[in-house]
């Protein structure tokens, strides 16, 4: 996986920040400052909240679990 969530303690230095991002970099990664801890990654919170949504409009019979993988290739 190319991405690298970089949250640093509070008190972290921004040479410190600085030099993570460039580190990740220079290893092929995309590194994204994320500014404040949160329970979890970013990246896994967006995931969920799109997969319950997911699962909702399929058991709502909005659309089924084919047309979904569409919508999401497509989309």
């Amino acid at each position: 996986m190319p991405l690298v969530e970089v949250v640093p303690y509070p008190e972290t230095n921004a040479a410190s920040i600085d030099g993570a991002l460039d580190f990740y970099a220079s290893v092929g990664r995309k590194a994204i400052y994320i500014k404040q801890e949160t329970p979890g990654f970013v990246t896994n919170q967006l995931q969920a909240a799109l997969c319950n949504e997911a699962y909702s409009l399929v058991a709502r019979g909005i659309v089924t679990a084919q047309e979904l993988g569409k919508l999401v290739e497509l989309g």
